[in-house]
């Protein structure tokens, strides 16, 4: 049976708006809103994260935050709408960018 509930996700590139269209959203539907766990935040701030560490580590984490933060809209979903800024296209966007970068 399908949910009652939708799931959005609002992809974009940094300071497109992303987090004003999410926040508007939130406002006019009710929705929860997320984005990466702060946790998942701190630490990429802290380790240097898109500066210092390699294409593929870098992954592994942003599919890490990921899956955390699918667990958190899949628990919101049984209960309301859940929008998202960003999910996983924008990193993996991010990803095969640097790569290309690297290649050569």
């Amino acid at each position: 049976m399908a949910s009652q509930f939708k799931f959005l996700v609002v992809e974009g590139c940094n300071g497109v708006g992303k987090s004003t269209v999410v926040e508007y959203l939130k406002g006019r539907t009710g929705a929860s809103s997320f984005h990466y766990p702060p946790e998942f935040l701190a630490f990429r701030r802290e380790v240097n994260l898109d500066e210092s560490v390699g294409p593929l580590p870098r992954l592994a984490y942003y599919l890490a935050a990921t899956m955390h933060l699918s667990d958190l809209v899949r628990d919101h979903l049984k209960r309301r709408h859940v929008i998202c800024d960003r999910y996983l296209a924008s990193p993996f966007s991010l990803i095969n960018r640097r790569l290309g970068d690297h290649e050569g």
